[in-house]
């Protein structure tokens, strides 16, 4: 009995680390929550990067590069971004609330590889990462 009782603490303690840590084989809600640091690796390296707050937030400051379409807008104007259907996908907002709604969207008209920005774009800037204009 011992044993057993081991291995689900051991199995629950994995499972906890797993989620933590953005391990995407345990990422329940279909996305993955990436931290800041992470983030800006995959801007870097080209992702394509989706800014969904409002186009009045966007003016203020964005992310260089980002497509900007707000989340109340995201499921009329999904086909924009289609061709991205099966590529990465960064999703950000202002504090990581709206574009985990954003996800959640792509992620139920069948994109693959979504990742959400936590902290949103107020990480971003805290973390001295560029922003435009």
């Amino acid at each position: 009995m011992k044993y057993f009782q081991r291995t689900i603490v051991v199995a629950g303690i994995l499972l906890t680390c797993a989620l933590l840590t953005g391990c995407p084989l345990f990422q329940p809600q279909g996305y993955t929550d990436v931290s800041v640091s992470y983030a800006y690796t995959m801007w870097d390296g080209g992702t394509f990067t989706l800014d969904v707050r409002t186009p009045a937030e966007y003016a203020i400051a964005h992310i260089p590069s980002a497509t900007n379409i707000d989340v109340n807008e995201l499921q009329t104007r999904i086909g924009e971004i289609m061709a991205y259907q099966h590529q990465d996908i960064l999703v950000y907002c202002g504090s990581g609330v709206r574009s985990a709604q954003a996800c959640e969207i792509l992620v139920d008209n069948g994109f693959t590889q979504v990742y959400n920005m936590l902290g949103g774009l107020n990480a971003w800037i805290n973390a001295g990462y560029p922003t435009d204009p």
